[in-house]
C-alpha cells in the first residue's frame, strides 16, 4: 500500500501535523507515504494555482506505482 498526502500550511479548521501524528504511529513503513504540502488551507484545490500543483501531484504518484 502507498498513501499520498497532500495539505495545506495554513488552516483553521484542521489541525496542523495531524495527519501526520496519526500516520506516523500506524506501523505503516515510512517510505511508502508522500507528503506533499501547499501554500494553502485545507481545500487547496479552491485557487488555480494550487489545485493544478495537487492535480500534478496527485497524477505523478498515480503514474510512479
Amino acid at each position: 500500500m502507498r498513501i499520498f498526502v497532500g495539505q495545506g500550511w495554513y488552516d483553521f479548521a484542521t489541525p496542523f501535523f495531524a495527519a501526520e501524528y496519526a500516520l506516523t504511529r500506524t506501523g505503516l513503513p515510512q517510505d511508502r507515504i508522500e507528503w506533499r504540502y501547499y501554500d494553502s488551507g485545507h481545500m487547496m484545490y479552491i485557487r488555480d494555482q494550487h489545485r493544478k500543483a495537487l492535480s500534478a501531484d496527485e497524477r505523478e504518484f498515480i503514474r510512479a506505482r
